[in-house]
């Protein structure tokens, strides 16, 4: 009787062993597959995300056509002085805001220069600008003073840019316009595109083009080109 019942177990073991490797081997191969296509998912949906930021990044593009010349109140609201920080999160407010590569760029600018002559940087280079409608692809540079001949609305004097700002305009643009070959032509004032006193009477404007271009002097020339950004 027990060896008729070690017999009857040892079949069926038999039996289940049988039953059990092809079972095994199905969800060995549906594990690698989904692992394989889970891979698949992860790496197109990177693709997509790269393919969109690319897409956008390169929309928000320019190649830089020339240079326009702003200026800014000296003090914020609060009184303290302005720099990028305060530019960054005021243009925000008004949403200036571009996406380039990763990251949105609230500051409309893309370069300050502070009264000491300290040149902070704003948005990329190639990245649109947020400073002159219809001449967004020209690269803006703000000066933090008031340089109108006049007192703002706010009360600020006016005042002249201080020599250390002048410098740092000067060697900025000439380091700009070699590198994206502007001609003195497309080194303008805000005043000359737009309806403002913005960059002011009392930024030596002439004398600052024709430093860059080691000119005794220049003239007012017509723009060359406007561009809808």
């Amino acid at each position: 009787m027990k060896s008729k019942f070690a017999e009857t177990k040892s079949a069926w073991a038999g039996k289940l062993k049988t039953l059990s490797a092809p079972l095994g081997s199905q969800l060995h191969s549906s594990w690698r597959w989904g692992i394989r296509h889970w891979k698949l998912l992860v790496g197109g949906g990177l693709v997509a995300i790269i393919a969109v930021v690319g897409l956008i990044s390169y929309k928000n593009s320019i190649q830089p056509e020339g240079i326009i010349i702003h200026h800014t109140g000296p003090l914020n609201a609060e009184g303290q002085p302005v720099d990028v920080e305060f530019l960054d999160s005021f243009h925000q407010e008004r949403g200036y805001g571009s996406y380039y590569w990763g990251r949105v760029y609230h500051v409309g600018y893309h370069y300050i220069i502070l009264p000491n002559g300290g040149v902070q940087e704003g948005r990329p280079e190639h990245l649109h600008g947020a400073h002159a409608q219809g001449f967004n692809s020209y690269l803006g540079i703000a000066l933090v003073g008031n340089f109108s001949a006049r007192p703002q609305r706010s009360g600020t004097p006016s005042s002249d840019p201080t020599p250390a700002q002048l410098r740092s305009l000067i060697a900025l643009s000439k380091d700009l316009s070699r590198r994206y070959h502007i001609p003195a032509s497309r080194i303008l004032r805000h005043s000359d595109v737009a309806q403002t006193e913005c960059p002011g009477q009392r930024l030596p404007y002439r004398n600052v083009v024709a430093a860059v271009y080691g000119v005794s002097s220049v003239a007012q020339q017509p723009i060359v080109s406007k561009n809808a950004k």
